[in-house]
């Protein structure tokens, strides 16, 4: 929990503390430069909140009412924040739980997720217009010859398009953003270069210049301005964290209350997506305006970006890619058996997800059962993973319709993660193109599929592709190098 905490709340530079303070001022000072951007997305809104003739609170019934995963939460929370027909001001009182993701398997180096959340009422009392202002931020803005984006969306064909764009794009610029994840594609004398940023430490480095540009973009309608404002404020509650080794009732666990100094963006704020994209958009408006110049070279566009950042008070790595390298959302480009490009999710992710922990399987009958059920649910349900010797190997080792049934999710919502997608028309993608992408043979691939086909539930499976796979995707090497054979089998009691 400690590690949980401090990824969450911890200075961004342990070794300088000073440095962190700095880069919130930079953020504070430089964000008044973000003006255009404000004027620009708030005049969108304006347009569309006018053709809109719901107040706060129909326009949130009718939110709440939508099919999602979480209807029946906003339900619940749309029943918590009415009392005689007068809304509640609850919402903005009390504190935020956090817990942390145990099993969680991370990249190298990185500290335990800190799970907090502001409930769901939180989520009912603004997400409806969150959803609109995720809208406008789709149209995207273009300036001079600079253009970018938000990916509302992120189904296949748009995530195709997109990296087909970061790849033939003829502007000085086009940035494309989700939260924290973007690319961008710059043009210079000396040439086209794609680039893939990370925000280190996104949502600790959000500080009150992002928060305020924010919301000033958002507050351009007096019936809605009650929500924000109470969205807003909602970031300065207290933290508690409940010791993981104490069970029972909560009010005799030993606890730690942090009490933020500033807002903080805290899991489960319905804000996140919007706050983290706008921080995105902060350095690509930052570097078009004040660090870019069409004689740059590929090493000063690198520096430059980092340079922008900086000076709106986030620190990001930069990595140069190529088209078999680039990756949006953890997808990545290549060509189907028809010649045409198609974006498909990451083979790391794809196996990266085939870890069941316990909480997580099905109940009923026995372990190995429950374990291939799981699974079965798993490779169903993926979305955007593309038709490929990996993917065919998985579905035919570990979909078994006649055992369990046709995997029906619960509700259909937009997530790859659940999504049933038997009606999406798969392409069948040639070992060859994947086998650019990893930089290995198509020999080492068509290995790696036997030994899935042959898996079972218990099965450690070792191959050198999978290091080459996750040292791709995750920049990491597995930690399970040890002298144990392939496919090991270690029975499960």
């Amino acid at each position: 929990m400690a590690s949980a905490m401090r990824r969450l709340t911890a200075n961004r530079f342990p070794d300088n503390p000073e440095l962190h303070e700095l880069y919130q001022e930079n953020q504070i000072t430089n964000s008044s430069c973000l003006a255009p951007l404000e004027r620009h997305f708030h005049m969108l809104l304006k347009d569309k909140l006018s053709t809109i003739s719901y107040d706060a609170d129909e326009w949130r019934n009718i939110w709440c009412d939508k099919t999602h995963e979480k209807r029946k939460e906003r339900q619940h929370a749309r029943q918590l924040s009415y009392n005689s027909g007068r809304t509640r001001t609850t919402y903005i009182n009390g504190h935020t739980v956090y817990t942390y993701k145990d099993l969680e398997i991370l990249a190298w180096g990185k500290y335990l997720r800190g799970i907090g959340s502001l409930g769901s009422l939180a989520a009912a009392r603004v997400g409806y217009f969150v959803d609109v202002l995720k809208e406008c931020m789709s149209e995207g803005i273009a300036i001079n010859n600079h253009f970018a984006e938000f990916v509302a969306n992120p189904e296949v064909e748009d995530l195709t398009r997109i990296l087909v764009y970061l790849e033939l794009n003829m502007l000085d610029t086009y940035f494309i953003a989700f939260s924290d994840d973007s690319c961008l594609s710059v043009t210079t004398d000396h040439g086209h270069f794609v680039l893939e940023m990370d925000i280190e430490k996104c949502d600790n480095s959000v500080g009150p210049g992002i928060f305020g540009s924010l919301a000033r973009t958002m507050t351009c309608d007096s019936r809605y301005d009650k929500d924000i404002y109470r969205a807003n404020l909602a970031l300065y509650k207290k933290m508690v964290v409940f010791s993981p080794e104490h069970k029972g009732r909560v009010k005799s666990r030993p606890r730690v209350t942090l009490i933020p100094q500033t807002m903080k963006l805290v899991s489960g704020s319905p804000l996140t997506t919007g706050v983290d994209t706008w921080s995105n958009f902060g350095i690509w408006f930052r570097f078009i305006n004040y660090v870019y110049r069409r004689d740059m070279t590929q090493n000063e566009v690198l520096l430059g970006i980092k340079e922008a950042a900086r000076q709106m008070g986030f620190s990001v790595k930069v990595f140069l890619r190529s088209s078999q390298t680039n990756t949006f959302l953890k997808h990545f480009l290549c060509k189907n058996v028809n010649e045409q490009p198609e974006a498909i999710l990451a083979i790391g992710t794809l196996l990266r997800g085939l870890g069941c922990a316990d909480g997580d399987l099905p109940p009923g009958g026995t372990l190995v059962n429950r374990c291939e059920r799981r699974l079965h649910e798993i490779v169903s349900g993926y979305k955007h993973d593309g038709d490929h010797i990996i993917t065919y190997a998985l579905r035919k080792r570990w979909v078994n319709v006649e055992k369990f049934g046709k995997y029906i999710p619960k509700v259909d919502f937009h997530s790859w993660k659940t999504t049933n997608n038997n009606n999406f028309k798969r392409c069948h993608i040639p070992t060859e193109e994947i086998a650019k992408r990893y930089g290995c043979r198509v020999a080492e691939l068509e290995e790696l599929a036997e030994l899935i086909l042959h898996s079972n539930v218990g099965d450690f499976i070792s191959h050198p592709v999978l290091d080459t796979i996750f040292r791709q995707d995750y920049g990491y090497v597995p930690a399970c190098h040890d002298n144990r054979p392939v496919n090991e089998n270690w029975h499960p009691h």
